[in-house]
């Protein structure tokens, strides 16, 4: 009888074990960035819920709107600390920083996550560049016809983002385009019916003024409250400002002091004003005659 081979016996044993052993370390990092992504979402979602409900004790602070962008920066970071590809994440951050004016900043997020495939943030970075930010390595001439076309190709391909910048270029004549309001309404529609907020908002401008479409005030105040509702404090001054008027909307001193209550938290020129006037009981009746008075006074 032969007698069995030590070393031998010790292979399968050994390589079950060091299956065993490797599947243990890829089920604990598996889990590990199971939990980083709950994390990373958890704080973008806490960031989300700050830019749309706010807590009062934000709200009650000697500047609200600073007190809610700081915290509000700080969960995206956070967001970001526990998913370096959370891509919602990384974009949002290259937005908060372009308005604090920290174009490296912005522009390091916002490549991050063009990076990771974003379209928006490919579209940020365009816009950026369009207008001088970023140090574009084009030329001027070059840079804008190339910025234009690249918000051509995602804006055809149905990207919201790019239909939207794609608009504004027609709409001020922006990276060589030439100035037609109607081509902007037809793109800033398309990226509206998609549900993006500042398309809903600049087509609402427009079917305020007549400009490049029929002026119909009960479309613009449909489409004010849409972008409203998503946070957007121009929406939330312009739609106040239809129910004061009774625009498109039945004249309503209460609704309108909702909106610009809204509108005021976030700083917008203007709308502490409104909501003081709302707030008196002052109808936009009484109004216009106190200002045709004054006027007359003044004559």
């Amino acid at each position: 009888m032969t007698e069995p081979n030590p070393s031998i016996a010790l292979v399968p044993v050994q390589s079950a074990s060091l299956v065993r052993k490797s599947a243990e370390a890829l089920a604990i990092r598996g889990l590990s960035e199971l939990q980083s992504r709950e994390n990373a979402n958890f704080w973008f979602q806490r960031a989300v819920d700050l830019l749309f409900n706010p807590p009062e004790e934000l709200l009650s602070s000697e500047d609200p709107d600073e007190e809610i962008r700081r915290e509000r920066q700080l969960c995206l970071l956070k967001a970001v600390e526990y998913d370096p590809c959370h891509v919602e994440a990384l974009h949002n951050l290259g937005s908060d920083f372009q308005e604090q004016g920290d174009l490296t900043e912005a522009v390091a997020h916002y490549q991050r996550a063009a990076e990771l495939g974003s379209l928006e943030a490919k579209c940020s970075l365009a816009y950026l560049f369009m207008n001088g930010s970023g140090k574009p390595e084009l030329p001027p001439q070059e840079g804008d016809e190339t910025c234009l076309s690249y918000f051509c190709g995602y804006a055809e391909q149905g990207n919201a983002c790019a239909q939207y910048m794609y608009g504004k270029c027609f709409h001020y004549g922006l990276a060589s385009a030439p100035k037609k309001v109607t081509q902007a309404a037809y793109w800033y529609a398309k990226a509206a019916e998609q549900g993006y907020a500042p398309a809903q908002l600049e087509l609402g401008a427009l079917f305020e003024s007549g400009r490049g479409v029929a002026q119909d005030n009960v479309q613009a105040s449909n489409w004010y409250c849409l972008a409203a509702k998503q946070g957007e404090a121009e929406a939330q001054y312009r739609l106040g400002s239809q129910f004061y008027k009774g625009l498109g909307v039945p004249e309503d001193i209460r609704q309108a002091e909702y909106w610009f209550s809204l509108a005021s938290i976030k700083g917008f020129k203007n709308a502490s004003v409104m909501l003081e006037i709302c707030k008196a009981g002052v109808s936009h009746a009484v109004m216009e005659r106190m200002s045709k008075e004054n006027a007359g006074n003044h004559g």
